[in-house]
């Protein structure tokens, strides 16, 4: 349905700017937190892919499946993480986001459903959705 970018979610103090960001080897060396392998595995492939590419295993130091969770945790300077720049919500925590434009990895949205189900709200569900993906 709609591809995305990752975005960067660091504390905001961190020394790493958008101004002084050159790409995600810079964050070799940091604490990661990131949503756990066994409830996303897409999503957690591609977060080992975008680091491989940079050249590093990311340090695992905490796993959350909830974003506000991982941004408390980056808030308190326990790490930094690498989410869909949608989840981007700097006006609620003291973090900051980096677009990862450059990097080859998007991030996905899917729709599933069963065919056989001729229910008329998920008609209409199913033609919000395409209609939000054609806009």
């Amino acid at each position: 349905m709609y591809k995305e970018n990752f975005s960067l979610v660091l504390p905001k103090d961190h020394w790493i700017s958008e101004e002084n960001f050159t790409g995600v080897e810079q964050l070799s060396k940091e604490s990661f937190i990131l949503y756990p392998n066994e409830h996303c595995r897409m999503y957690y492939q591609q977060i080992l892919n975008i680091c491989s590419d940079a050249g590093f295993s990311p340090q695992i130091s905490y796993r959350s499946i909830h974003g506000p969770t991982i941004f408390k945790l980056i808030e308190s300077g326990l790490g930094v993480s690498i989410v869909p720049i949608s989840l981007k919500d700097d006006h609620n925590y003291h973090i900051k986001f980096i677009e990862l434009k450059e990097v080859i990895q998007k991030t996905e949205l899917f729709a599933v459903w069963n065919r056989a189900n001729r229910a008329e709200e998920l008609f209409h569900f199913i033609q919000l959705l395409d209609q939000g993906r054609r806009a």
